[in-house]
Order: structure tokens, then sequence, then C-alpha cells
């Protein structure tokens, strides 16, 4: 069975979604709480499990290539990358500095932060951007699936108990998202970033393992960073979009059929 994907079929596959990746978390772990560095390197995580399966069920019963389930077309359009790749290659090198952790959290982490690529990547620029693009232009679809990207960060607040943590995250992540957004339109794939997404917080979470809590100045700098660190990905997503009104309006339905086809 085919599923359309609609604007509301979108949201509410999105608040589900969200409750099998945080309200399930809750429930399994009798509400408490902890750094997020913590929660994936003691297991694979159950809600994050349940939640990728259910997004890539729900992606691959919808239009596979309008969420975004092909292969980089051009495959040239990979070049957009470098800049998620001179990222990735930044923090190994710092973690290589470090030093790895022992290989049963290396394995956690990976399985968790795979999970969680697979899962938001499909979630949130697979089937909700999909919903937006229904109802609206490529740009409001653009900003809001950024928007809810963003915002969904806030929940960790239930997880870590740090609410100004979690909102700069949320900013870092909007920011982020905005490149993340634009390597998945101008590829029309969702595979590089979920590669990308993943291999990012494996790196930073690796990083943050074993590494003492900052203090003072340095505690301050550590909640801002994010932002800062994130802000070239957030200006190169602009630059990259700059011209999708002229490209990809194709892929709205209610936009001026301008260029490109969905095959």
């Amino acid at each position: 069975m085919r599923l359309t994907i609609t604007l509301p079929m979108a949201l509410s596959v999105f608040v589900i979604w969200l409750g099998l990746t945080i309200g399930l978390d809750q429930i399994l772990s009798g509400g408490q709480q902890m750094p997020l560095s913590d929660v994936v390197k003691n297991g694979v995580g159950i809600s994050w499990v349940l939640a990728a399966v259910f997004a890539v069920v729900v992606g691959l019963m919808a239009d596979r290539k309008a969420v975004g389930f092909q292969a980089p077309r051009p495959l040239k359009s990979l070049r957009v990358i470098w800049l998620p790749v001179v990222y990735l290659l930044v923090v190994l090198a710092m973690v290589m500095a470090k030093g790895w952790p022992p290989a049963q959290v290396i394995m956690f982490v990976a399985i968790n932060t795979a999970l969680v690529g697979i899962s938001e990547e499909v979630m949130c620029r697979g089937i909700l951007l999909r919903g937006f693009l229904t109802r609206l232009t490529i740009w409001p679809a653009i900003w809001l699936s950024c928007l809810a990207f963003g915002l969904m960060h806030v929940l960790n607040v239930f997880i870590t108990g740090q609410f100004i943590e979690a909102v700069i995250q949320a900013t870092a992540a909007f920011m982020t998202g905005v490149g993340y957004m634009a390597v998945r339109i101008r590829t029309r794939s969702l595979y590089p970033m979920i590669i990308i997404h993943a291999l990012w917080d494996f790196l930073v979470f690796m990083l943050a393992t074993g590494s003492p809590p900052p203090d003072g100045a340095a505690a301050v700098s550590a909640v801002f960073a994010p932002v800062l660190l994130t802000l070239p990905m957030f200006l190169y997503g602009l630059f990259l979009l700059r011209n999708v009104h002229r490209d990809f309006a194709w892929m709205s339905d209610v936009s001026p059929k301008l260029s490109g086809d969905v095959s």
C-alpha cells in the first residue's frame, strides 16, 4: 500500500515520532535525567530504535523519491558536502589527539548515533519536508522543517534537566539544519546527510566522552560554542539555497514548475 503524504499526516507522524523518541525514553528510564553523553554510551536506546524504524517504514511506504530515498542526482551534486566533511575531519583530528574511549563505549555510541542520524533525517528532511511542500512553496517549507528540527531539541530538557543548554542546542540544531537541508535538496537524496549526521554526532560524543566538565568562564564558553561552531554551516546552507525557488520549485505541489522533476 502506497501512502500519500499530506501535511496533516506528516504532522501526525511527527508527533508520534517525538513520542517514541522522547516520551518512551522517559518512561523506560523512569524519568531519570542525565547528560546525553552518558545516555548514548550506556546501551542501545530502545526509543531510538523504534523511532528510526517507524520513520523509515513510513518513508518507504510513501513516494520514496519524493521523501528522498534515492541516490544523489546528479552524482556531481555530492561536491556540496565539502564543508560538512571538513567539519568531520577537524573533529576526528581532535578525537584522535584526545584518545578513543573503550571499545564498548565506541560501539554503543556508534549504534545510537546511527539510529538518530537515520531517524532525524528521514523524519525532518524527508517526511516532514514533503508534508510542508504539499501546502507551501519551497522557502516556507524549508524554514518550517528547519524550525521543527531545531525546536524538537528543546525537548532534550526532559532527558538532561538542563533548559538553557537545551535551548542553545536547539538554536545550533536549527542553524545546522539549514546546511543539512541545503545538501538534502541539492543532492535530491537523504543518504548523504544520514551518513554525515550520524558521523557528526558520533565524533562529537567521542570528543565529549571522558572529558571533565568545564567550569567558570570555560563553562560559559562551552554553552554558547555550539552556536558559533554551526554559524559557517548556516551561512553555507543559505548560500546553497540562494536560487532554490528557481531550481527546485518543482518540489512543491503549489509552486510553478520552473525546472527539474521528481523522477
